[in-house]
């Protein structure tokens, strides 16, 4: 890994849907894998889950946005609001 980046190890953390620190919301795993990260967005009501991967360069906040985007729209398409 390149010194400067922090992926060497697993991180989860808490967030809500729009991005700020809370109790709730999703959950975001981060796991280094070569030269790519996987973020995981986790819905902790529904046990639901979607991951994008992405280069070690990509921000965590560009990958969480995309994670959690995507975990919208499998919520979204599970649940459609006709």
């Amino acid at each position: 890994m390149r010194e400067g980046r922090r992926w060497r190890h697993e991180r989860l953390m808490a967030k809500d849907i729009s991005g700020k620190n809370s109790g709730g919301g999703l959950y975001f795993e981060f796991i280094a894998i070569g030269v790519s990260v996987k973020c995981t967005a986790i819905d902790p009501a529904s046990g639901m889950e979607a991951s994008v991967i992405g280069p070690t360069s990509a921000l965590s906040s560009d990958l969480e946005k995309l994670a959690a985007a995507k975990l919208r729209r499998l919520i979204e398409k599970q649940n459609p609001k006709n």
